[in-house]
């Protein structure tokens, strides 16, 4: 998991980093469009501007035209009259129209009512070249060069025209250079706004990802480094196996999930808690491990129910919706299986989980069952696959502690093979290992699931009966010895008898150590009466009482008892 957060963190910074570079980027683009925008308004400012003057410069000019034409017709007739004649074809007129030709392209995109003075201009200067020539001009009578109502007739219109021209253009100047501040004062504070606004969706942006995205990315990876944490802390392999189903029913919502154990007897057995109304009841009733096509085939089966398979699961064919089923594997071979079943249909990352629980699961479970085997066997009697006497010695305060909560009597029968020793005199060891192992199996058919049966030490056994009176214990333990003497070993041409001494918590003892001496009171009892008997403790054991009744030479009967 940690390489995991560390992984999306990683991406989170590099996706926020890039989305700083790219607010970075447009704020730039921005602030250069709106330089180019400000720039733009400048330079049509700067336009009006000059046309400005352009207009002032042509007003000058057609002035000095003016005033040369008309010393022109006051010199009609002198010796100046050439030479002012030169004058205003060289320099006035040629300036005059470079100036009006520039004036009509700067006016060609304007409003018309601009274009419309311009032309007016352009008309009235075509009235004055059409009768103020050189060639009509020299050849006059020196007394007729033209008159002062025809020069007026020329310049009138143009009179005032540039002057609106100028007004017009420095107007628009300013019209220009007022809409371009407002333009990019606006773009500025809409740019503003934005970066602001973009930085607050990411500041919302970031807090999302941190709150909601990550957290919900993280999750799963969570939940799996918690089960593996949990799996760890398992103490068993049912509570290993219980984790494991809580796990995948919490990982895959609306599933029910049934891990399965693989038993030495080859049967296919449910170990964790199946619904009622499941059809996998019916199924398991008879099923083997061979029943299970994922613990068959050693891999993973999925199946939708209603839709045919090349190879169908006889146990989880009939569950509804759809099915994944994963065999256990452990040290090379498959333990069991877990099925997970849901209603809708599972994803592909719904699969994935399951395979990584099962995967992190499986060596847990394999640790445990390994665990628990060399526990069992170091706790268990090998000849008769009954608890030792180290479990014996370890069951026997426990029950007591259990039967003084729930103030419940608590039944202990102690057991002695009568002349057992004999028996391996006589016909060997071997038969007398015979011998143990069919007491044991006498016992272990005999007992409740409650009940505790184990060897302590010899040929002596002891038997734990919870809620059982010294009636009840009576009882069991008469039916036990008849039990015992049933026993045939085809070797042995003798009847197995057991001499037996009950106590019962609390009428003859309060603690685990005194009933076990009370019982053990009891057992010589029924040694010195003849054996083959049950005998019940009849006084409250002492320490006292259980040392002399221990004391093997207190009693000839009981030196007979422990050699028996």
């Amino acid at each position: 998991m940690p390489k995991l957060a560390a992984r999306l963190t990683a991406q989170f910074v590099l996706l926020l980093g890039l989305f700083a570079v790219s607010l970075m980027f447009i704020a730039v683009v921005a602030a250069w469009g709106l330089g180019q925008t400000r720039d733009s308004a400048d330079r049509l400012y700067n336009d009006h501007l000059q046309t400005a003057q352009l207009t002032a410069n042509f007003g000058q000019e057609i002035d000095d035209t003016y005033e040369t034409a008309q010393a022109l017709l006051l010199a009609a007739g002198t010796p100046r009259q050439a030479e002012l004649t030169n004058t205003l074809f060289t320099d006035n007129v040629p300036a005059v129209e470079i100036l009006l030709s520039d004036l009509q392209r700067a006016h060609a995109q304007d409003p018309a009512n601009e274009r419309a003075l311009v032309q007016a201009m352009v008309a009235s200067w075509a009235r004055f070249r059409a009768t103020w020539t050189p060639a009509a001009l020299l050849a006059a009578a020196p007394d007729r060069v033209g008159t002062e109502a025809e020069l007026q007739a020329a310049f009138g219109p143009t009179e005032g025209v540039t002057d609106q021209l100028q007004v017009i253009e420095r107007q628009d100047a300013s019209q220009a250079h007022r809409r371009g501040d407002q333009a990019y004062y606006a773009a500025l504070v809409l740019i503003g706004a934005a970066a602001a606004v973009g930085l607050l969706l990411g500041v919302a942006f970031v807090v999302f990802i941190s709150k909601r995205v990550l957290p919900r990315a993280l999750a799963p990876e969570k939940s799996q480094a918690d089960f593996a944490q949990a799996m760890q802390l398992a103490g068993s392999v049912e509570e290993a196996q219980g984790l494991l189903k809580r796990h995948l029913e919490r990982i895959i919502p609306k599933s029910a999930a049934v891990v399965f154990n693989r038993t030495t007897a080859g049967r296919l057995e449910a170990v964790t808690a199946i619904d009622a109304a499941s059809p996998l009841l019916g199924a398991l009733e008879s099923a083997t491990d061979r029943s299970c096509t994922a613990v068959r085939t050693s891999r993973e089966h999925q199946s939708q129910h209603g839709e045919e398979q090349l190879l169908n699961c006889s146990v989880c064919s009939d569950c509804p919706g759809s099915s994944i089923c994963t065999p256990l594997t452990a040290g090379g071979q498959v333990i069991g299986s877990v099925l997970v079943n849901r209603i809708e249909m599972l994803a592909v990352d719904d699969n994935r989980r399951i395979r990584d629980s099962i995967t992190q699961a499986a060596p847990v479970l394999a640790n445990l069952r390994t665990l628990a085997t060399a526990e069992m066997q170091a706790a268990t009697d090998a000849l008769t696959d009954l608890p030792n006497k180290r479990s014996v010695q370890e069951a026997l305060p426990r029950f007591v502690a259990q039967a003084s909560r729930s103030l419940t009597p608590l039944a202990v029968l102690s057991i002695d093979l009568d002349h057992f020793k004999s028996i391996n005199d006589t016909f060997g060891h071997g038969r007398g290992d015979d011998v143990l192992a069919a007491v044991g199996a006498v016992l272990r058919s005999s007992l409740r699931a409650s009940d505790f049966a184990g060897r302590n030490g010899g040929e002596e056994f002891l038997i734990l009966l919870p809620a059982t009176g010294a009636d009840a214990a009576l009882v069991f333990a008469e039916r036990l010895r008849l039990a015992l003497r049933q026993i045939n070993i085809p070797t042995v041409n003798r009847a197995i008898t057991a001499s037996i001494g009950i106590a019962v918590l609390p009428d003859h003892a309060g603690d685990a150590r005194r009933l076990e001496m009370a019982a053990d009171q009891a057992l010589y009892s029924a040694k010195r009466d003849g054996r083959d008997r049950v005998a019940l403790a009849t006084t409250v054991a002492t320490d006292a009482t259980a040392a002399a009744d221990s004391d093997p030479d207190s009693d000839p009967a009981t030196v007979g008892a422990a050699g028996a």
